[in-house]
C-alpha cells in the first residue's frame, strides 16, 4: 500500500512538472554511477531486500507539485557526484520516488546543501557549527524559502554530567540560545523528518563536542520518522595506523608506497599541530561503529557502498595549507618553526611526487554511505539482540578500499 502511494506520487510529480515545465531530470533513476568513479567496485546491491516502507502520512499533491519547483530553481552541481547519486538512487529504490518530504542537512556544507535542494522536498533545515560555513552558504548558494540554515553545536555541553544525562536528546537538542537562522522554513524543533542526511558529520564530533558521538546519535536517530523516514549516512574510514616496526608479514609505514606515506603525514601533522595548540582534532569513525550503533537503535540497513578517495597533488596541498595554519596557532617559536618546516617538506613531496602528480591520481582510503530506516518491533525504538554476533555488514564493502595492505 506504501509504496503504491509513493509510486502514485512520483507519477503526478512527473506530470506536475511536465505541465510547469520544471525539472523532470529531478525525477530520472541513475541506473548506474558513472564508470570513471568506480573503477574496481562492482556494481552495489541491497542488503536487504527493499521492501517497502509503510508510511502513515501522504503528502498532498500540492506539496509534491511544489517541491518539484524548488527541485527545479535549485543549481545543480558542476560535476555528478558518484556517492550522491549512489544515496539518491537507492533512496528511489527503497521509496519508489524521489520525494523527500521533510528533510534534514544535521552536518551542512555547501555541497551536501546543493545536492539536497536539487530534490523533492518539502522543507529542509540545514544545520552547521560553524558560522564561518553559514556566511559561505549564504554566498555560495541563492535564498530558497523552503531551506532554513541553523548556525548550531548539536551537543554544545562536553561535560561529563552532561554526556552521562537522560534527556532525550542526551544535551544535543536543536534549542540553542546562540543559534541563528536564515529564510523561513517550519520551526526546527517540531517533529521528526522523512529524510535526514548525515553527511560526514561525525568526523568532527571530537572537535565541536568531545566524547558525545552516541548522544549524537541518539538525537539524529530520534528525529527520523517511524512510519516513511530515511537516513542517508556518509562517512569516512579511518585511515590506518602503520606501524614502523611491524609483526612479521605485516605493510608498516616504511614500506608504502610514497604517495600513501605522503597523505598520512599530512594528516597527522594536522593532528599533531590541533593538538600543540590545545585544540581537539577531528576523528573519523568506521563503518562497523556506524552499523552497529544504528542497528542497536532498531535500524535496518538497506544498503551500503564504499567509494575511494583519489589524492592528487592540489588536494594534499590544500591539507597541507590546513596543517599550516594549526601550526601557526603553536605558541612555543621553536616548536612552531619546526612544524612549519615539516609542512613545508611535505608540500615539496606532494608536488614531486609521481603516484599525486599522475592524471588518475592516487586512489588511497574512502568514503562509505549508508541507507537505513528504522523498524517497528523495537522496544521504544531500541534493538539488541544478536547486534554484533554476526559478520559485519561493513567488513565487505570496507575491504574494497585501497588501504595497500596496511595495518591498523
Amino acid at each position: 500500500m506504501a509504496a503504491s502511494r509513493w509510486n502514485l506520487l512520483g507519477a503526478v510529480s512527473a506530470l506536475l512538472a511536465a505541465v510547469l515545465l520544471v525539472a523532470p531530470r529531478v525525477l530520472e533513476v541513475a541506473a548506474a554511477v558513472p564508470p570513471t568513479s568506480r573503477d574496481s567496485l562492482d556494481a552495489p546491491l541491497p542488503l536487504v531486500p527493499p521492501s517497502p516502507l509503510p508510511t502513515a502520512r501522504t503528502p498532498t499533491l500540492e506539496a509534491v507539485a511544489r517541491a518539484n519547483q524548488f527541485a527545479a530553481s535549485a543549481t545543480a552541481p558542476e560535476r555528478v557526484d558518484a556517492l550522491m547519486e549512489w544515496l539518491r538512487t537507492e533512496t528511489i529504490r527503497l521509496r519508489g520516488s524521489p520525494f523527500v518530504g521533510r528533510a534534514l542537512d544535521a552536518g551542512t556544507g555547501v555541497s551536501s546543501l546543493r545536492w539536497l535542494r536539487t530534490l523533492p522536498a518539502e522543507s529542509i533545515v540545514a544545520v552547521t557549527a560553524s558560522e564561518s560555513m553559514q556566511s559561505d552558504m549564504n554566498t555560495a548558494l541563492p535564498p530558497s524559502d523552503h531551506t532554513e540554515v541553523v548556525v548550531h553545536n548539536w551537543c554544545p555541553s562536553n561535560t561529563h554530567a552532561a554526556l552521562m544525562s537522560t534527556s532525550t536528546d542526551g544535551g544535543c537538542s536543536l534549542t540553542h540560545p546562540n543559534a541563528t537562522t536564515l529564510g523561513a522554513a517550519p520551526n526546527v524543533t517540531a517533529g521528526v523528518f522523512d529524510t535526514i542526511l548525515v553527511d560526514y558529520l561525525f568526523g568532527s564530533i571530537e572537535y565541536y563536542s568531545p566524547f558525545g558521538e552516541n548522544h549524537l546519535m541518539d538525537a539524529l536517530t530520534d528525529r527520523v520518522d517511524l512510519d516513511d523516514g530515511v537516513l542517508l549516512f556518509v562517512g569516512r574510514e579511518p585511515f590506518p595506523f602503520p606501524a614502523r616496526l611491524g609483526a612479521a608479514g605485516a605493510r608498516t609505514f616504511d614500506a608504502a608506497p610514497w604517495a600513501a606515506r605522503v597523505v598520512l603525514d599530512t594528516e597527522r601533522l594536522r593532528d599533531a599541530a590541533m593538538l600543540l595548540s590545545h585544540q581537539r582534532h577531528y576523528r573519523e569513525f568506521p563503518c562497523a561503529w556506524v552499523e552497529e550503533a544504528l542497528q542497536l537503535r532498531g535500524f535496518v540497513l538497506h544498503a551500503i557502498e564504499s567509494f575511494p578517495i583519489v589524492h592528487s597533488t592540489s588536494t594534499v596541498q590544500r591539507q597541507v595549507q590546513w596543517a599550516e595554519r594549526e601550526a601557526y596557532r603553536v605558541a612555543d617559536p621553536a616548536l612552531r618553526s619546526s612544524l612549519l618546516q615539516r609542512a613545508a617538506d611535505l608540500r615539496k613531496a606532494a608536488a614531486v611526487c609521481p603516484e599525486l602528480s599522475a592524471e588518475r591520481g592516487f586512489a588511497f582510503g574512502g568514503n562509505y554511505a549508508i541507507v537505513a530506516s528504522r523498524q517497528r518491533d523495537c522496544d521504544d525504538g531500541r534493538c539488541s539482540a544478536d547486534v554484533g554476533k554476526g559478520p559485519s555488514l561493513c567488513t565487505n564493502v570496507v575491504n574494497r578500499l585501497p588501504f595497500h595492505k596496511l595495518q591498523y
